[in-house]
């Protein structure tokens, strides 16, 4: 009855739930109550542990600023608890980076082919050749 741990393992394992079922909207929920609980408790490995999965909601959700602030809470506190879940924390930061970088570039590449249309004459790709022609003209 007055288990409060239990009770945030209990939230954190129907986040967990949740999440695998891709409802990500109820993991969150699950997860900041769990949270909230560990929290008074002052229970420091359970809030890096809520701090992890709410970052990877963030993650698989496309909020990447979210993603990075609670990945890299949880990961602060595994360091300080010297926890091996830090190493799992970063590898999970490094492929967040990676999609972020992959998502940068994309729209790099994007955009350079606009310019490159705009410069070619409205998508048609002009020889050397004809360039050539068109000045001695």
């Amino acid at each position: 009855i007055g288990d409060r741990a239990g009770v945030a393992k209990s939230f954190q394992q129907i986040g967990n739930i949740y999440y695998l079922r891709h409802d990500y909207a109820a993991a969150l929920e699950k997860y900041e109550q769990s949270l909230k609980i560990k929290k008074k408790l002052g229970d420091r490995l359970g809030i890096a542990n809520s701090y992890g999965q709410m970052g990877l909601v963030f993650k698989v959700t496309g909020r990447e600023t979210d993603a990075f602030k609670y990945l890299y809470h949880a990961m602060a506190i595994f360091n300080q608890l010297q926890s091996p879940d830090a190493k799992t924390v970063m590898k999970n930061l490094g492929s967040l980076k990676m999609q972020r970088n992959r998502k940068s570039l994309m729209r790099l590449t994007t955009k350079r082919r606009r310019v490159m249309k705009g410069q070619s004459g409205g998508g048609r790709i002009i020889s050397r050749s004809a360039i050539r022609a068109r000045e001695v003209a």
